[in-house]
């Protein structure tokens, strides 16, 4: 793998993303949107996997999951007006099938081509399947990680100023208030919140909180506690016992992660 192959690939998805752009404002803000979104999490990749110490290969290898692992949201868009995949369909899967049967892969190492495959049908999946390979596991974690990053991002803004992003679909905003016990059991027994049980829009901001127990890599861990985004979501939920207590939670739980380079 080098950088003539992420060049290429590059120039690919440019074009790719251009031919979804609409006189519609809706769907032209969210397909840049997600290109935007796109080459952000290549720049955290990129970051993280320096930081672990890959090689000028795997950092490819790295570079073009991020630039990929999204393509099927232009579609999933363009198609269904939704980002939601409970709402139209899977758009890592969809992704996987534009890339294979646009060919867009042909020219790259049969081995690194599935990993590739691999990562991208893997970064939005509930867990990652316990029988996955150990090279497509890291590339799994990593664009796990590197997505975090950016949708933290997008969601502590809007969160904090909603007003200044009239036109963003977070999957929040027809929701009712308020929170499910379930939801709130799951985050305090330090377990991931499952999509399927999300009802409101304080489920969800629930469900970011529980990303904490799947993050990956000391950098992203890192950066999200430098960047104060746990504790931005929890000012934006109900000042209640219950989310006080998730408060806790979250700053026990970063205070006792490790400082190395791969979080277990």
């Amino acid at each position: 793998m080098d950088k003539s192959i992420v060049e290429h690939l590059h120039l690919w998805f440019s074009n790719y993303v251009s031919g979804y752009y609409s006189n519609d404002s809706d769907i032209d803000f969210h397909i840049k949107l997600k290109e935007a979104h796109t080459l952000r999490v290549c720049s955290n990749i990129l970051s993280i996997g320096q930081d672990l110490g890959l090689n000028e290969s795997e950092l490819c290898l790295a570079e073009i999951t991020a630039l990929l692992h999204d393509i099927g949201r232009f579609e999933q868009y363009k198609k269904h007006r939704t980002f939601s995949d409970r709402k139209s369909q899977n758009h890592a899967l969809l992704g996987v099938g534009i890339l294979e049967n646009e060919e867009v892969l042909v020219n790259m190492d049969m081995k690194e081509r599935n990993i590739l495959l691999d990562a991208i049908r893997f970064h939005n999946i509930f867990r990652i399947p316990i029988d996955i390979d150990s090279e497509s596991l890291l590339f799994t974690k990593l664009i796990r990680d590197a997505d975090k990053l950016d949708i933290l991002d997008i969601l502590v803004n809007y969160y904090e100023s909603p007003e200044a992003y009239p036109n963003l679909s977070v999957g929040e905003a027809s929701m009712n208030p308020g929170y499910s016990q379930q939801v709130l059991s799951d985050v305090l027994n330090g377990k991931l919140i499952d999509y399927n049980n999300v009802k409101t829009s304080d489920d969800m901001k629930l469900l970011r909180l529980s990303w904490i127990f799947d993050i990956n890599f000391r950098y992203t861990f890192e950066c999200i506690k430098n960047k104060g985004y746990w504790e931005k979501i929890i000012k934006s939920l109900p000042n209640t016992e219950d989310i006080r207590k998730v408060q806790k939670m979250i700053l026990d739980y970063t205070g006792k992660k490790p400082h190395s380079g791969s979080i277990p």
